[in-house]
This record gives structure tokens, sequence and C-alpha cells, in this order.
């Protein structure tokens, strides 16, 4: 289960919380315009590589200290894609 199963999911399951069920709320976000970015970076080759994998591991970086430091967590990646979760409250992200 572990790769199906986030492993925040699998670490409140295995913690002392026993409840019936857990209230999280779901984000899906995804960067606009990725594709014709990554065509117009790719007329460089390698360079354009380089530089689309630079970005977006930067972006994602920024996105997920925030995301953690509002008690939240990744569940999936998908290409430039992210779903997100955050358990309890959305007034964590009153913060980001």
């Amino acid at each position: 289960m572990k790769g199906l199963v986030p492993q925040h999911v699998l670490d409140l399951n295995n913690s002392n919380k026993k409840t019936s069920q857990d209230d999280f709320y779901c984000l899906f976000a995804d960067i606009s315009g990725f594709t014709k970015i990554t065509q117009t970076l790719m007329k460089d080759g390698f360079q354009g590589a380089e530089v689309l994998e630079t970005k977006i591991n930067s972006l994602f970086f920024e996105m997920i200290e925030k995301v953690h430091g509002c008690n939240g967590f990744v569940g999936t990646f998908a290409g430039d894609a992210l779903t997100l979760f955050f358990e309890d409250s959305v007034d964590y992200l009153q913060s980001v």
C-alpha cells in the first residue's frame, strides 16, 4: 500500500488517533501553460530541458514548503501537477 497511499495517511492510521474518519481538504494545482513553455524551451534542446527542470523543481520546492507549513502534504505528483491535502481546517490556508 505504500505506493498507493500517501505516507501521511499511513502515519495517521498507525497513530493512536483512531477515529472513524478524518477530514481532509484537497487541492489540485497545475502549471498553466506548461505545454507551451515546454515546447518553447525544448527548441533549445538539452539546455532548454535543464532550464525547465530547474524552474519546475524550484516552484515545486517552494509550494511543498508552504504546504508543509500549513499542516498539509503532497498526495501525488503528475508531471506539472500536484494533488495536495490539508487536514482538519482550511484556516491553515490563509497563510499561503
